[in-house]
């Protein structure tokens, strides 16, 4: 995970595709984890790419993300009460979903 994004939940996961649609897959998984319950956005990356690395990372989003085919938005996604997003009628009725956005940056070949 970045050392700067683990302060905001983003993590970065660096990932070695061996079929078509492995990096959605592992990120769908990812995503799902306990270590990241909280977390409104996952990426992830080619094996190549240093996930602890910021400029590395920046490079492979702008490279390889096509906002189109590249982003998947997650929804109805479990989160904790104590987000500052919730709005006290939200925590009042306890419902705590939310939306997770999961973002392919690898090479599509």
């Amino acid at each position: 995970m970045l050392e700067e994004a683990a302060l905001h939940s983003i993590p970065v996961i660096s990932i070695q595709q061996r079929y078509l649609g492995h990096a959605r897959a592992g990120l769908i998984a990812a995503s799902c984890s306990a270590t990241n319950f909280n977390c409104r956005l996952v990426i992830v990356v080619d094996e190549d790419i240093d996930p602890s690395s910021v400029s590395q990372v920046l490079c492979a989003l702008g490279t390889w993300v096509d906002p189109e085919t590249s982003i998947d938005i997650i929804r109805g996604c479990l989160e904790g009460a104590s987000k500052p997003m919730l709005s006290p009628e939200i925590r009042r009725l306890g419902n705590f979903e939310m939306t997770r956005a999961i973002i392919i940056a690898c090479n599509p070949s």
